[in-house]
């Protein structure tokens, strides 16, 4: 399937080989093309959204406070690096922000699945937000394709095909 003009688009648990050409929503995955890496590690306790930014348009009225995660992970990434952690947790930045004009990308450490946020009002509220601040002037319209779909991006050059859970 092509998606030539999308507002943005959104890896869930995957990391693209190459930049998508627009702005991007990465959840469980980390931005290689934009320096910011994802760290899994063992946590014996369910970790915590212990701050984040109500600074942030994408989390201005967001509450994260009940927000528990079941995996242990944190973004990293290098000095230089246009990232800003807007979210942290006891072991490091928990979600990113980085505005590069028309190439924002949010990243999230954490998958909805990965932690009770999926069933807490903040998430689809989030999901509104998130929207609103990589593509501001999008008519709100999207398509989606499940893990194994093949999906060519314009402007990337190659098909695209993501493995995830159940594929």
């Amino acid at each position: 399937a092509e998606t030539p003009g999308a507002a943005f688009y959104v890896f869930d648990r995957c990391e693209p080989a190459r930049p998508a050409p627009g702005p991007s929503l990465h959840v469980g995955a980390g931005a290689p093309q934009s320096g910011v890496r994802l760290v899994r590690f063992e946590s014996p306790v369910a970790g915590r959204v212990l701050t984040w930014d109500r600074a942030h348009p994408a989390l201005a009225v967001v509450s994260l406070d009940s927000v528990s995660l079941g995996e242990g992970a944190a973004l990293e990434w290098d000095a230089g690096t246009p990232a800003a952690s807007v979210a942290r947790g006891e072991d490091g930045a928990l979600m990113a922000a980085i505005d590069e004009g028309a190439q924002r990308r949010f990243v999230v450490a954490f998958g909805p699945d990965g932690s009770n946020w999926e069933t807490d009002p903040s998430f689809p509220l989030f999901v509104q937000l998130v929207s609103e601040w990589l593509a501001p002037s999008s008519s709100g319209g999207g398509e989606s394709h499940t893990t194994g779909e093949g999906v060519t991006i314009e402007g990337v050059g190659s098909e695209v095909v993501a493995r995830g859970a159940g594929v």
